[in-house]
């Protein structure tokens, strides 16, 4: 079964979950990040199962900010990898105001399509368990070759 390989410093599991053990609360909060999802992306998304997640160590302008991975597979050979990124509050929040949106996550995922109309197709949002807000998008191999 694939699952996702440590790296340390940059990718590692969870103190206490080994390789492919899923914490609690993961599931739960999938089904609310595929709930923002358009709807025509659902029966695609359904097609995966989480397989393993692990933590993400991010670049310099993200440092104290939670990152995970997340590998889905609907198939052996069809893996799917997700970036859960924490997203905070605007750094232009003092100049121009508190958001129009509830979620941080959900303002960055509304810049990114605004951005960029044809984006990411798992691009979405959540709450996680420790109430934090986060954004979701694909990771490809290519942005991390070592999973």
């Amino acid at each position: 079964m694939p699952l996702i390989k440590d790296q340390l410093p940059t990718i590692f599991h969870k103190k206490g979950y080994a390789p492919g053990k899923i914490w609690s609360g993961l599931h739960a909060n999938f089904a609310k990040y595929r709930d923002t999802l358009p709807p025509a992306y659902h029966c695609l998304l359904d097609r995966y199962e989480i397989r393993d997640a692990a933590i993400k160590v991010v670049g310099i302008g993200c440092v104290g900010t939670a990152c995970h991975v997340v590998l889905l597979m609907a198939r052996e050979g069809d893996p799917l990898f997700l970036q859960v990124k924490e997203a905070r509050a605007s750094v232009l929040e003092p100049y121009a105001g508190k958001s129009v949106f509830p979620n941080h996550g959900q303002r960055v995922v509304d810049g990114y399509r605004l951005m960029q109309p044809a984006s990411d197709l798992f691009l979405g949002w959540l709450v996680g368990l420790e109430k934090r807000h986060y954004y979701v998008r694909q990771l490809r191999r290519s942005d991390c070759p070592d999973l």
